[in-house]
């Protein structure tokens, strides 16, 4: 399971022309996970960030009653 550490901006120039793992558009953040005592990098857009600074619980739909 990962966790989310930190969300930064893309600094670097060479991460500058690294894409969004999503939507495929040009990454502008870069998403920190600690995963079982590792750390994972995933570059994502800025609209594509939104979605996994969010509880997962969050982003389902509700059942309609």
């Amino acid at each position: 399971m990962k966790t989310l550490v930190s969300i930064e901006p893309v600094t670097n120039e060479r991460d500058k022309k690294k894409f969004c793992i999503d939507c495929a558009n040009i990454a502008t953040q870069i998403a920190v996970f600690d995963v079982g005592g590792a750390t994972k990098l995933e570059k994502y857009c800025d609209v594509c960030v939104k979605h996994i600074a969010k509880p997962r619980n969050s982003m389902k739909k509700k059942d309609k009653p």
